[in-house]
């Protein structure tokens, strides 16, 4: 076997096994899988791990279990998956949760801050790292979808709504059947281009296109659908002449005026998408639905996360499988 043959078998198998990792994911969200065991860094062993002390974080006011491998003799802290780490874990949690609620950045800066004098330590924020918080938490949660989903769909709605205070357009897809937001862009122009570019990122997601696409009519949504679905069926029908042909993306739009701040926040189109792909997973993740009989609409597509578990566990595994995907993609690039 030659070195060009060997070469392009090995890349085959890392290939292979990066598509197993990401298979994994799909399979089960329990506490039961190993995405909580503490790794050493210099072997990998999960067992031979001896607790050696404790290392105080200054800034994130709380103290770190050091550990120390027997078989390496390695030292080290457990790697955290979270963005934002220079934080206390619950100081994340309540900022994500205190902004899908609604809540500006300026009044979540507040309450932090007294929440960390009850709990006998100092946390301060200012609403400008309340929101690079926010963008940090969104990435990753963004590309964990993009990981995790696959799903081929009969219908998806596409509809968009305006923001006039902050003079934006929002464009959002959402699959009929599970009821799941599949994306959602922002724009200064309601045009072709932001049609495309939610239809793209829905398609980058789910991995399929959908058979049937429903609009309410507007032009740049049918061309966008003839561009990237073209083996869909269009569905284009007027909001005069049927209300109700989009009722499920409507119940969105009503539900991003509700809890979108009304103050001067989110001004940028950066900030305010972060935003809203924080509202989509609180959706998607924690609102359990009549029409899915209890279910969340993760739930539906076959993410198998419960929403007790919450939103650290779920940034947590969301942190630890991009980390892998990132460290895998790197490997196949240094074979090549």
């Amino acid at each position: 076997m030659t070195s060009t043959n060997f070469d392009d078998v090995y890349i085959k198998l890392l290939v292979d096994r990066l598509k197993n990792e990401l298979r994994e994911i799909r399979i089960s969200f329990d506490y039961s899988l190993d995405f909580f065991l503490i790794r050493c860094p210099g072997c990998g062993s999960t067992d031979g791990l001896i607790k050696k002390g404790v290392r105080r974080r200054r800034r994130r006011e709380e103290t770190v279990q050091l550990y120390k491998c027997k078989f390496c003799g390695y030292k080290f802290t457990p790697e955290s998956y979270l963005p934002g780490t220079y934080f206390p874990e619950w100081v994340l949690e309540e900022v994500v949760k205190l902004a899908v609620y609604g809540l500006s950045p300026g009044y979540i800066a507040k309450h932090i801050e007294e929440d960390s004098k009850w709990r006998g330590s100092k946390v301060t924020l200012t609403p400008r790292t309340v929101i690079n918080l926010l963008k940090k938490c969104a990435k990753v949660l963004s590309e964990f979808e993009i990981l995790a989903l696959q799903r081929r769909s009969d219908e998806w709605q596409i509809d968009d709504m305006v923001q006039r205070r902050r003079a934006m357009f929002i464009t959002n897809v959402i699959d009929s059947q599970t009821r799941y937001w599949i994306s959602t862009h922002v724009s200064r122009e309601r045009n072709v281009n932001a049609s495309l570019k939610a239809l793209r990122l829905a398609i980058l997601r789910f991995k399929f296109e959908p058979r049937v696409v429903k609009c309410d009519g507007l032009k740049q949504h049918i061309i966008a659908i003839r561009r990237t679905c073209p083996n869909a069926k269009l569905i284009s029908i007027t909001k005069k002449e049927a209300f109700g042909i989009i009722n499920q993306i409507e119940s969105q739009h009503s539900r991003i005026r509700k809890r979108v701040p009304r103050s001067g926040t989110f001004r940028t189109i950066e900030s305010m998408q972060s935003y809203l792909d924080l509202l989509r997973i609180y959706y998607n993740f924690f609102c359990q639905l009549e029409s899915l009989n209890g279910k969340t609409p993760a739930q539906a597509v076959g993410l198998d996360f419960k929403p007790e578990y919450g939103w650290l566990t779920l940034m947590k595994l969301a942190g630890f499988y991009t980390r892998k995907y990132e460290n895998l993609i790197k490997l196949i690039d240094l074979s090549v």
